[in-house]
C-alpha cells in the first residue's frame, strides 16, 4: 500500500518500511497530513543531519529544501545511518567525531543567549 502514495522509488520505500517501527512511521504521516504547508518548518534553529550515502532521502532535494527553508540551519555531514539499529551513546559516539558534536552542542547554545 505504501508504495501507491509516496512518490519514492520501490526500493526507497522498502528501506523505509524495513526499518521504522509502526509508531513512528504513523506519527510523522499524521504530522505531514496536518501541515497546511506543503513543508512544515517551525521558526527555530535546525540541524540537518545528512548522509550522501542515505538511500531513504533525495540528498540534493533535501539540501536545497532546508537552505531555501531554514534561515538558522547547521549542516552536518555523516556517515550514520538513518535508521540505526541499536540507538545507543556509543552508536552515536563512534558515528559523531567529537568536534563535531562540540560544534552541534555550541550551535544549539548559542542560540539560547539570543
Amino acid at each position: 500500500m505504501a508504495y501507491l502514495y509516496s512518490s519514492y522509488p520501490r526500493d526507497r520505500v522498502n528501506v523505509i518500511l524495513e526499518h521504522m517501527d509502526g509508531r513512528t512511521f504513523f506519527e510523522t504521516a499524521k504530522n505531514i497530513l496536518n501541515c497546511n504547508d506543503s513543508l512544515c518548518f517551525q521558526r527555530i534553529p535546525y540541524a540537518l543531519i545528512i548522509n550522501k550515502g542515505d538511500r531513504t532521502i533525495d540528498y540534493d532535494f533535501s539540501m536545497k529544501i532546508f537552505r531555501s527553508k531554514i534561515n538558522d540551519l547547521l549542516i552536518v555531514h555523516s556517515e550514520s545511518d538513518h535508521y540505526p539499529v541499536h540507538i545507543e551513546e556509543s552508536y552515536f559516539m563512534s558515528a559523531f567525531p567529537k568536534d563535531e558534536i562540540d560544534r552541534i552542542i555550541a550551535f544549539f547554545n548559542s542560540k539560547d543567549k539570543v
